[in-house]
């Protein structure tokens, strides 16, 4: 029987949620060779390929089945109202959220200044402000907060990535307006847009995304949105994924393993989400974006406390920390968000029929 993704991707077909656990943990994983000393170990997947490491993968494989989950929240969703609710009430609460930690608690807990100094600088206030709105680049520091950690005076670094996330929302929603989902080829077209006058033009578009990791992000979340748009095509096999790493491993040296590497990482990650492996785990929550919201800012805690641990005993003490807030994060805002916002768009549109 042939296995279309379109199948795959239907309710209760797939356990994509776990490959995003995964990668979550992985960005986790990454930071830790940044963010505590390493004893001259190097991040072991930057070792092997050169130009990427884990934390990278794992924030392309994020946009990546990002691109696919939020083309097809457009495409199924009753209205545009649907839609909006269930992207901002996903996104804001949970950040907001962590954003008051940081300021409210981490902030004057691990301040060099007193609480009167710390709260009267206009620095505290534009990190809660900018890292909550999540239109221009977030900013990185609380006044004297981590400033002697071996990545100082960064609170929370893996933001960046939000304000990135919400404009390709932004770019699914235009997109989905003009109808460019109708047709696959529309998406495709996109895309091969996008890349071109990128590679033409680094200011258009993406002037608030700087730097090869974001523009590349973006790439992945619009591959993903063809991806999405081509499910009837796409065949999910075994004798399709493992003939793609072997051609990448034999051509490890050449000019085409890296293209090759990123189309078979995208093709993997639909085959092992489809696996027969992974659909028998089940997990109580979709733990992910609480892991990846509070990774960075629990490790900078843990480095500013302990400054002689090193990047993998540290992982004894960040990971279920940061499991132990993720699954607060989801059973405590963000599963009653997301019900919050189903109710109002329910209600929105039960009215609207009126």
């Amino acid at each position: 029987m042939i296995l279309k993704l379109s199948e795959v991707l239907k309710r209760d077909n797939n356990n994509f949620g776990l490959v995003r656990l995964i990668a979550a943990l992985a960005v986790l994983f990454g930071h830790s060779f940044d963010l505590f000393e390493t004893n001259d170990y190097e991040e072991p997947v930057r070792r092997l390929l050169k130009f990427d490491y884990s934390g990278s993968l794992a924030v392309y494989v994020f946009f990546f089945l990002s691109g696919i989950f939020i083309t097809a929240s457009f495409v199924r969703s009753k209205t545009i109202v649907r839609f909006l609710l269930m992207r901002a009430f996903r996104i804001w609460p949970a950040l907001i959220i962590c954003n008051i930690i940081a300021v409210f608690v981490i902030g004057p807990l691990f301040s060099l200044y007193p609480a009167s100094q710390y709260f009267t600088s206009p620095i505290t206030w534009t990190y809660l402000f900018t890292n909550s709105k999540l239109w221009s680049e977030i900013a990185y520091n609380l006044p004297g907060v981590f400033t002697k950690n071996n990545y100082a005076n960064t609170v929370n670094g893996s933001l960046w990535t939000l304000p990135i996330e919400v404009k390709c929302y932004c770019l699914i929603f235009f997109a989905g307006c003009a109808r460019l989902f109708k047709r696959w080829y529309y998406s495709v077209i996109l895309f091969v847009v996008f890349v071109v006058v990128y590679l033409a033009s680094p200011i258009f578009f993406l002037k608030y995304v700087p730097g090869a990791l974001a523009w590349k992000s973006v790439v992945f979340f619009i591959a993903g949105s063809v991806v999405y748009n081509l499910r009837k095509y796409i065949i999910i096999d075994y004798k399709i994924a493992l003939p793609l790493i072997i051609v990448s491993l034999l051509l490890h040296h050449t000019g085409l393993f890296m293209l090759l590497f990123y189309i078979t990482l995208c093709y993997c990650i639909l085959f092992v989400g489809a696996s027969a492996l992974f659909k028998k785990i089940s997990l109580p929550g979709d733990y992910s974006y609480g892991i990846y919201i509070y990774a960075f800012l629990t490790q900078q805690v843990v480095a500013s406390l302990y400054p002689e641990i090193t990047s993998y005993p540290s992982l004894f003490i960040t990971v279920p920390a940061t499991c132990l807030l993720a699954i607060l994060s989801w059973h405590l805002i963000e599963a009653p968000a997301n019900k919050l916002a189903r109710s109002i768009a329910g209600k929105y549109e039960y009215w609207r029929t009126k």
